[in-house]
């Protein structure tokens, strides 16, 4: 998977290189990303993809029918998104350095939010 500045999402076989497909303008009320592409998750099984921009959004998409089936607005840009794989959790960094747990399974539904936890811009994230 990749993720552009333009917003685009483009599918990879890993083995042969082949492109798989692009993520791209669904209809006229749902739309990609409008700005650059911070981050990507796909769950254990291949069955959910889950993308974040500077556009304050994250999108939940049907990976194998490339198909938008959610979308969570934050206040914020979305810097960064680490996806758990174990439990279907991500995290986010947003703008104004504070993090956000949302459970992917339950359709992007809000787990917690730790406000302002950085003096300066997060650049990575990981569960433990």
């Amino acid at each position: 998977m990749l993720g552009y500045e333009t917003g685009v999402i483009q599918k990879f076989n890993l083995q042969s290189g082949n492109d798989r497909g692009l993520f791209s303008k669904l209809d006229e009320t749902h739309s990609l990303h409008t700005k650059e592409v911070t981050g990507l998750g796909i769950d254990m099984l291949n069955h959910h993809l889950v993308s974040c921009s500077l556009d304050h959004t994250i999108k939940l998409w049907d990976f194998y029918r490339q198909k938008l089936t959610k979308t969570y607005n934050n206040e914020y840009p979305i810097d960064n998104l680490v996806y758990n794989r174990t439990n279907n959790l991500i995290a986010i960094s947003t703008g104004d350095l504070s993090l956000v747990i949302l459970n992917v399974k339950d359709g992007l539904k809000k787990v917690r939010t730790f406000p302002k936890v950085a003096n300066n811009k997060i650049t990575d994230i990981c569960f433990s």
